[in-house]
């Protein structure tokens, strides 16, 4: 008997793609009108990205110790040269000291040695004599100040100073705490310099300029747009392998003090848009031909036609539409339906 199951399928077929027929060249394909609104074009690239400062640093010890003492907290605001922290440096300290009473027992001498000579001539010796001695004690007092020195710029290194006005964004490291050559210790960023920082594909990257025009949307003010600007182009990508590059984008807002530093969203850098709101249809809405001609499906009685159009730019959703449309523009209410010119339709309102 499986064979009559087989013999059924024809069948069926048959009736479905009657019933089609029937049912659509009657009552038509069912149809949406499409309106055509008016809005400002726009054309972009965007990234993701979040505020920063543009002078902003993590400070970080030059070497390895134990984390002594932090003289600041998230949140406080410093000056320039200010104390931040400094490592357990008693050993560099006593280092320190011992050059130091070296360098000074070698002033000393050659003090001594000069005194000498003045009032006792012919202990010394000559002219010659006193000329050698001097430039003997000279040098041994300038090898000891160098080494002193050296030893003060390693103690240096325990201490941390800002490097300039700004404020502590974050804290790392407690008291206590082993800190690694370069581990960042404190984040300090410079308030009144807040720019937006993305990171853009090389493909992209070709159609930036400075001063392009730029609209920021963070996900703290969902419903909000910040403006700003492209700041400046970097002239090297981010890594070797392909990277991408670091755009700064200057944030001209007047509301950008209410921004702090870490929010998150988009920026979306105008490439191109329209001078004023222009008569247009979005991207899925305009039809192409295999020439790449655009065109709409209008409705002329309850049949199909087909409207070439001229059109302006072409933005991220929306197409200029300078082709004046005076019949209703309609699509077919599902995708598993498609129009062509002459089709019976049915608008469904």
């Amino acid at each position: 008997m499986q064979w009559k199951k087989w013999y059924l399928i024809p069948i069926i077929l048959v009736v479905l793609i009657s019933i089609w027929f029937v049912f659509f060249r009657k009552s038509g394909i069912p149809v949406k009108e499409i309106r055509v609104k008016n809005t400002v074009v726009k054309r972009t690239v965007s990234a993701a990205g979040s505020i920063r400062s543009e002078n902003e640093a993590n400070i970080s010890f030059p070497t390895l110790g134990k984390l002594q003492d932090i003289g600041v907290k998230k949140g406080d605001v410093v000056k320039k040269y200010q104390y931040l922290a400094f490592l357990d440096n008693v050993s560099e300290s006593q280092t320190t000291q011992s050059l130091k009473d070296a360098r000074d027992i070698a002033l000393r001498d050659l003090e001594l040695y000069v005194e000498n000579y003045a009032t006792n001539m012919d202990e010394v010796g000559g002219q010659d004599e006193y000329s050698i001695g001097v430039r003997r004690y000279e040098e041994l007092l300038s090898r000891a100040e160098a080494i002193y020195q050296a030893q003060l710029a390693n103690l240096g290194d325990t201490y941390l100073y800002a490097p300039f006005d700004g404020k502590i964004v974050d804290v790392y490291k407690e008291p206590g705490e082993t800190v690694l050559v370069g581990e960042s210790i404190v984040m300090i960023a410079n308030e009144d310099s807040k720019i937006f920082k993305i990171e853009l594909d090389q493909e992209d990257f070709s159609f930036l300029s400075e001063g392009q025009e730029v609209e920021i949307s963070l996900d703290a003010y969902e419903d909000e747009v910040f403006v700003g600007r492209v700041k400046n182009l970097p002239t090297y990508v981010t890594n070797d392998g392909g990277g991408d590059f670091v755009i700064d984008i200057e944030i001209t807002d007047e509301r950008k003090g209410n921004l702090l530093f870490g929010m998150t969203g988009d920026a979306y850098i105008i490439l191109s848009k329209t001078n004023q709101e222009v008569p247009v249809l979005t991207f899925d809405e305009v039809e192409y031909d295999i020439e790449d001609r655009p065109y709409v499906f209008v409705l002329e009685g309850d049949r199909v036609e087909i409207q070439y159009l001229e059109i302006g730019l072409k933005g991220d959703i929306y197409t200029e539409i300078k082709t004046k449309i005076e019949k209703p523009i309609i699509q077919a209410s599902d995708a598993k339906y498609k129009l062509e010119e002459g089709v019976r339709v049915k608008l469904i309102r």
